[in-house]
């Protein structure tokens, strides 16, 4: 049995988490209100209670259900039951028009709404939504779909809300908005003025699909704690999800998969061509927006960015956009140029102390395709004042912009400062990685002592770059007030930016400078050819633009070896002994001067070619580690699978299994096999451990014999009498020698209930009898033997071998084998000692399995040949020796 890992999960999500579960738990469980018409009609004929349901007219309108429900004490659910001889239904919804006031209010806590119970009724009639239809003609622009105004009532499964106001207000707490499809209205599909309210889930049945003439999903002031995830907000004529300035902790979206909202084709295009609305707004502070595609599809890979001028826009402070534990990324992109109006990934223009951290901006779900924005990140503002933002920016990818990746700008004598920007990765952008100003490269100046965007912070100066093959050791200098206060951070690039001036690929290191600007640092090597950049970030996190770029010149420092281990056989039965291969291992510039064996076991070797003999089955990594002569050292490994002669594995059915107090039984398979070349005669038995801590055998010693390979597997069915003792059991088989030679053995754990007596535990071991589960009979060896269906069992390679060629030394032929074991495409190649290539024996497609080809060397001279095996995901080599 695997032990199961519980992972750590962040607040906001622990928030939403509990906020769902408590909504859903408090949705009402009391009178059921069944609706069975689509008519508006109020016809009580007396008092407006549950109890005078139907009125005159034999019939429960929505109107009436909801009047009933406000004015009946305790907990309701409105159901709908409605014929498809209503004349409402128009052959796929129930379609119920609104004709009169005041509106559908739900004032009364506790009230479930449920439009999924008129698809239990009359089927799926309108697979591409809800059943029940709310409408209105004409548009009544002051009256609301469905209003909430009191505390933990739930709405599922209704759709619509055609020419409302609102399709659904929420002006209490702590309600659930779930599988309501098309959810329009005029002003928002959705409108919140409460706190802790949820719209949608992370299960795909609770999904709201929201498509409104304004925003999706408006929070208003004071809107608090509210959670958007795992819907569809799309084709809104503003915003997708608008948190207003006063609206704080809410959060749209999570780490979770299903959490993930999908806000797309937002906004619209003003009479001039301007691009109006974003994906998100957000105004409000301490808000979290984590984990949601921001115009891209639900694949990640295409543009649905629709009209909107932004995937979101900031301007509230405190805020999250993003985060780094897995999952709390957004995809922000497809913003791309329009010829009237700028467009960007996330669009800043005011605010502060706000993180966007691990967000794709600009790319695909994969991080490495283009889905352009104009700009990734445009921050702007328009006041009269230097605004310290204090926005950091960091982690995230940001790729592929038309423009800029980011452009930091102010208007007039405005300007954001303090905006940090660490360790992200930018590239592929049509202009500057960062730009200060908007305006191209600005030059450093003496002294640093300029003002503007982020204080027009200079950048670094890097003198030298080079790479010796094992390090790359890079020099340079920053012009700068107080430079031990400033961070340098440092990035490697495939290219160089055509303006000369670089972005920022791969972070690499991040250094402090001397008191007089100086730095040094130490990247990795393979930098040489690429380019380095760098920025500068101050005490007070104004971040510059990068660098000028600068190629890593080549060294000529020592090249490390490279460790090539292989292993014959690589597996077995136990004992199992291995010849191990470390030979082939080689140094491009020097020689190896050790070689050491880990062999996974516990033993180990300094030979290069050992021996050594695996006593016990088990599963083990070997691992070879060589060092050249300027102590460069290498690793390689190689798997060894050591089986015991005859196994035994245990399936029980319908874990985890528990038997009542007064007895039962419960099913399992058995499946044992015969793991050698030679027919095995064994024992079989098995062992209950009972709580109080003695041992029961009720099958055994059975003595069977296999054939090589063969294997049969078994359905029994175990009884527990009434009188076994409570507790929690181990159940095991075993195979070998009974009783002490155990081969190999499997358990698994049952409990058993509190029993009435424990005066006859264990007493009768009959009543503990193992039965066939097709026979409802007890086993013997024969029984046994007879009805396991033994069938040969094709041993399928469970690892990539290239074998040692057979013979070695050779002349003129010798027999090249090798195993694979799933399909693959396969070329194995011979070569001579400097590298050249003297023919391909095999270049195709191959089912999993081992083979043989013979190599004929009749025209070649004598000397060492390499022979490499080539596939999907490997790469081995071997060496053999042709003597004439």
């Amino acid at each position: 049995m695997k032990n199961r890992q519980v992972f750590g999960i962040t607040l906001h999500i622990l928030m939403w988490s509990f906020l769902l579960v408590l909504s859903q738990n408090l949705i009402a469980q009391g009178e059921t209100i069944t609706v069975d018409t689509t008519s508006d009609v109020e016809d009580f004929g007396g008092a407006q209670q549950v109890t005078n349901l139907p009125g005159p007219d034999g019939v429960v309108s929505l109107r009436e259900a909801v009047t009933a429900a406000n004015n009946t004490p305790g907990d309701q659910a409105i159901e709908f039951r409605i014929p498809t001889t209503d004349p409402g239904f128009n052959g796929s919804t129930f379609v119920i028009q609104i004709q009169s006031t005041p509106p559908l209010i739900v004032g009364d806590d506790r009230t479930t709404i449920d439009g999924t119970t008129q698809t239990n009724f009359t089927g799926d009639t309108n697979p591409n939504g809800s059943e029940i239809f709310l409408t209105t003609t004409p548009p009544l622009a002051n009256i609301n779909g469905l209003t909430f105004n009191s505390d933990d009532n739930a709405v599922k499964g209704i759709g619509g809300f055609l020419q409302f106001r609102y399709g659904i207000e929420l002006n209490g707490n702590n309600n659930v908005v779930t599988a309501c499809h098309d959810l329009d209205g005029l002003s928002a599909g959705v409108h919140i003025n409460g706190s802790n309210n949820t719209i949608g889930g992370t299960s795909s049945g609770d999904m709201n699909t929201i498509t409104s003439s304004g925003n999706g999903v408006w929070m208003r002031a004071g809107a608090s704690n509210n959670v958007v995830l795992g819907n569809v907000i799309f084709g809104n004529h503003n915003s997708g999800v608008d948190i207003e300035a006063g609206a704080s902790g809410n959060i749209v979206g999570g780490t979770a998969a299903g959490a993930r909202n999908i806000i797309i084709n937002n906004g619209h295009l003003d009479s001039e061509r301007h691009p109006v609305g974003t994906q998100v707004t957000l105004d409000g502070d301490n808000n979290v927006v984590q984990g949601n595609y921001l115009g891209v599809d639900a694949t990640g890979t295409s543009d649905q960015s629709g009209s909107a001028r932004a995937g979101l826009d900031l301007s509230g402070s405190f805020n999250i956009v993003g985060g780094t534990e897995p999952g709390a990324g957004n995809i922000v992109s497809g913003h791309g140029f329009t010829n009237r109006g700028r467009r960007a990934g996330i669009w800043i223009d005011g605010g502060s102390n706000n993180s966007i951290q691990g967000n794709l901006i600009g790319t695909d779900v994969t991080g490495t395709s283009a889905i352009a924005n104009e700009t990734a990140i445009l921050i702007d503002v328009f006041v009269s004042t230097n605004i310290p933002n204090t926005v950091t920016i960091s982690q995230n990818t940001i790729a592929f912009s038309l423009e800029e990746g980011i452009s930091i700008a102010g208007f007039g004598s405005s300007n954001p400062t303090a905006i940090q920007i660490s360790a992200n990765s930018i590239f592929s952008n049509g202009k500057l990685g960062i730009d200060l100003g908007d305006d191209g490269v600005t030059a450093n100046d003496p002294g640093d002592g300029d003002t503007g965007p982020n204080e027009l912070q200079n950048f670094p100066v890097i003198t030298s770059a080079t790479d010796n093959g094992t390090s790359t050791g890079v020099n340079g200098t920053i012009d700068t007030p107080n430079p031990t206060t400033v961070t340098i951070e440092l990035f490697s690039n495939i290219s160089a930016d055509t303006s000369g001036f670089g972005e920022g690929e791969t972070f690499q290191i991040a250094v402090t400078p001397d008191d007089a600007g100086n730095f040094t640092a130490t990247l990795p090597g393979g930098l040489n050819g690429q380019y380095l950049t760098g920025t500068a970030t101050d005490a007070a996190g104004n971040t510059s633009e990068f660098s000028q770029a600068v190629e890593v010149s080549g060294g000529t420092g020592n090249q490390p070896p490279t460790a090539v281990a292989s292993a014959n056989p690589t597996n077995g039965i136990a004992p199992l002994l291995v010849n191990f291969t470390g030979s082939s291992s080689f140094d491009p510039d020097g020689v190896i001067t050790s070689f050491d064996w880990d062999f996974g076991d516990g033993g180990t070797s300094t030979e290069a070619d050992p021996t050594h003999t695996y006593q016990n089955p088990g599963t083990y990594t070997a691992t070879l580690t060589v060092t050249d002569d300027d102590g460069a050292t290498d690793t390689d490994q190689v798997t060894i699978t050591v089986l015991p002669l005859v196994s035994v594995n245990l399936t029980p059915h319908n874990p985890p299994i528990v038997i009542p107090s007064g007895g039962g039984s419960f099913s399992f398979d058995v499946q044992v096999t015969n793991n050698s070349n030679t027919s095995t005669t064994f024992d079989v038995w098995n062992e209950i451990a009972v709580p109080d801590g003695r041992k029961l055998t009720t099958v055994g010693p059975l003595t069977l014999t296999f054939e090589p390979g063969q294997s049969g597997m078994k359905t029994f069915t175990q009884n527990i009498p009434a009188e076994a003792p409570a507790g929690q059991y181990t159940y095991s088989f075993y195979v070998g020698t009974f009783p002490d030679n155990i081969i190999d053995s499997d358990s698994f754990p049952f409990n058993k209930s509190t029993s009435p007596t424990l005066a006859k535990a264990t007493a009768d071991v009959q009543n503990w009898k193992l039965l066939d589960a097709e026979t409802h009979r007890p086993l013997d060896a024969q029984d046994w033997e007879a009805s396991l269906g033994k069938t040969q069992v094709d041993v399928v390679p469970e690892s990539i071998v290239l074998e040692q060629n057979y013979p070695n030394p050779f002349n003129p032929t010798t027999q090249i084998s090798f195993s694979v074991p799933t399909e693959n495409h396969v070329v194995l190649k011979i070569f001579n000692q400097i590298g050249q290539e003297i023919m391909t024996l095999i270049d195709s497609e191959i089912y999993a399995g081992r083979y043989s080809v013979q190599f004929d060397a009749t025209e070649l001279p004598s000397g060492i040949y390499f022979y490499q095996l080539r596939g999907r995901n490997f790469n081995q080599v071997r060496k053999m020796t042709l003597v004439r």
